[in-house]
C-alpha cells in the first residue's frame, strides 16, 4: 500500500477517534472549567506533518464533522472555521522537528487559546449569547490549559509516526535528527 493512503487512513481514523472521544468520553468528565479538545489536537497533528492546505483540508471537514455530531450547540460552521485555521496555521510550520518541548508547549496553548477565543467570539456575535467575559475568559485557558497538557502527551508519541507515513520511502528521517537543507549550485 501506498504511504500516501496509509497516511490518510491514519489521518481520518485519528479525525474519527478525536471526534468520538471529545462527543463520548470528554464532553462527559466533570473538569473544572472544561475539558481538553481532541479536534484541536488531531488537526495540529495533521497539519505539523504534512502541509498548509492539507491541514486547512483536514480542519475544515474535521469541524464540519463536528459541527454535525450532536450534542454539539454551536452555529453550523463556526467550528469548521476555527479548526480550518488552526490547520493552516499548523501545516504552514515548516518543519516541527525541530522545536524544542517549550516551543511546542507555546505553539499548543497558544493556538488553542486563540481557537477557543474564536469560540467565545462567535458565541458572542453570532449566536448572540449572553456571555460573562470573566467567565468566558477562564473557560478558554482551562481549555487551552488541559489541551496543552494532554497535547504534551499525545503529540511527541504521534508526530513521529505519522511523519513516517509523510516521508519518501527512500529516505527514513526521524524527527529528532537535524535539518539539511539541500544545496543550490
Amino acid at each position: 500500500m501506498r504511504r500516501d493512503v496509509k497516511y490518510l487512513i491514519v489521518a481520518v481514523a485519528l479525525i474519527v477517534g478525536a471526534i468520538v472521544l471529545q462527543t463520548v468520553f470528554i464532553a462527559r468528565l466533570n473538569l473544572p472549567g472544561a475539558g481538553p479538545d481532541l479536534l484541536i489536537l488531531a488537526v495540529m497533528a495533521i497539519g505539523l506533518t504534512s502541509s498548509a492546505n492539507y491541514g486547512a483540508v483536514a480542519g475544515f471537514i474535521t469541524g464540519l464533522l463536528a459541527d454535525v455530531v450532536p450534542p454539539d450547540e454551536t452555529l453550523l460552521g463556526v467550528t469548521a472555521v476555527v479548526l480550518t485555521l488552526v490547520g493552516f496555521v499548523s501545516g504552514s510550520i515548516r518543519d516541527p522537528r525541530g522545536m524544542a518541548p517549550v516551543q511546542l508547549l507555546a505553539y499548543l496553548f497558544t493556538t488553542t487559546f486563540l481557537a477557543q477565543s474564536l469560540y467565545a467570539i462567535s458565541a458572542t456575535f453570532l449566536e448572540a449569547r449572553v456571555v460573562e467575559y470573566s467567565e468566558a475568559l477562564l473557560t478558554v485557558v482551562a481549555i487551552s490549559c488541559y489541551t496543552t497538557g494532554v497535547g504534551l502527551l499525545i503529540l511527541p508519541q504521534l508526530l513521529p509516526a505519522m511523519a513516517r507515513l509523510r516521508q519518501d520511502s527512500s529516505r527514513r528521517v526521524s524527527l529528532t535528527d537535524p535539518i539539511s537543507l539541500p544545496e543550490s549550485s
